[in-house]
C-alpha cells in the first residue's frame, strides 16, 4: 500500500495536540485531510477528540475556509457515534452555519451523511429559521440538501414552511438556488396543500418563462398542475 499503517500512526503522532493549528494552516490541512481520508477511523479519534476538546471548536471549523474541509472529511469517513459530538455542535449551529459561505458546505454534507435522527432535527431547524436562511444563496443550498436527502414527512414539513412565509416563495423563484427550492416544494406537497402552492406561484408564472432559472419552476407548475 502507499501509505502503511505505520506511516499513517507515524502521521498521526506529528499532529498530535496540533489538530486546531493544522486545520486552519494552507498546508498542514492537506497533511490532516489526508490522514482522515487514509488511516482507519480508530486512528483519527485524537483528532475528533481535539475538535471536542473546547468550546467554540468545531463552530470555528465550520466556519473555516481549510477547516470546513477536516469536519467534512470526518462525517464521511467516521461511523455516526464516533462523530456524535461533531453532530451535535452543527445541530446547535445550524442555522447560522447555513448562511455562512464554508459553513454551509458543512451542513450540506452533514445532510447527506447524518442519522435519520439527526436528519430531522436539521429539518426542524431549517423549519423555524427558512424565512432568514432562504434569503443567502448558500442557505437555499443547504434547504435543498435537506429536500434531498429528509424523509417525505419532513420533506413536507419543511415545505409547508416555506408557503407559510407567503410570498417569500416567489422572490426565490427567479434565483439559481431560490428557483430549486420552489421546485422541491411543488415535488413534496399533495392535495390541498399542493393547489395552494399553485395558488401563490401560478399568477406570476407567464412573466417568469423569460427567466432562465424562473423559466424552471414554471414548466414545474405546467407539469404538476
Amino acid at each position: 500500500a502507499a501509505h502503511s499503517e505505520q506511516a499513517l500512526a507515524a502521521m498521526a503522532e506529528e499532529l498530535h495536540g496540533r489538530v486546531t493549528k493544522a486545520m486552519r494552516c494552507p498546508h498542514a490541512n492537506h497533511v490532516l485531510q489526508k490522514l482522515i481520508a487514509l488511516a482507519q477511523p480508530e486512528t483519527m479519534q485524537f483528532v475528533v477528540d481535539e475538535l471536542l476538546a473546547r468550546d467554540g471548536v468545531v463552530a470555528q471549523a465550520t466556519r473555516h475556509r481549510y477547516g470546513c474541509r477536516i469536519v467534512q472529511q470526518l462525517l464521511k469517513r467516521c461511523p455516526a457515534w464516533q462523530v456524535e459530538g461533531l453532530a451535535e455542535g452543527l445541530l446547535a449551529g445550524a442555522g447560522s452555519f447555513a448562511c455562512h459561505p464554508f459553513g454551509n458546505y458543512v451542513i450540506q454534507h452533514f445532510a447527506h451523511r447524518c442519522t435519520e435522527e439527526q436528519r430531522h432535527r436539521l429539518v426542524l431547524v431549517l423549519e423555524r429559521g427558512v424565512g432568514v436562511i432562504g434569503k443567502s444563496s448558500s442557505g437555499c443550498s443547504v434547504v435543498n440538501a435537506a429536500f434531498v436527502h429528509a424523509a417525505a414527512d419532513d420533506k413536507a414539513l419543511l415545505a409547508r414552511a416555506i408557503l407559510n412565509e407567503g410570498g417569500f416563495v416567489r422572490t426565490l423563484a427567479t434565483t439559481r438556488q431560490g428557483s430549486s427550492v420552489v421546485i422541491n416544494v411543488l415535488r413534496a406537497l399533495k392535495g390541498k396543500e399542493l393547489d395552494l402552492a399553485h395558488s401563490l406561484l401560478a399568477p406570476s408564472a407567464e412573466t417568469w418563462r423569460a427567466s432562465r432559472y424562473g423559466r424552471l419552476v414554471a414548466e414545474c407548475l405546467d407539469t404538476s398542475a
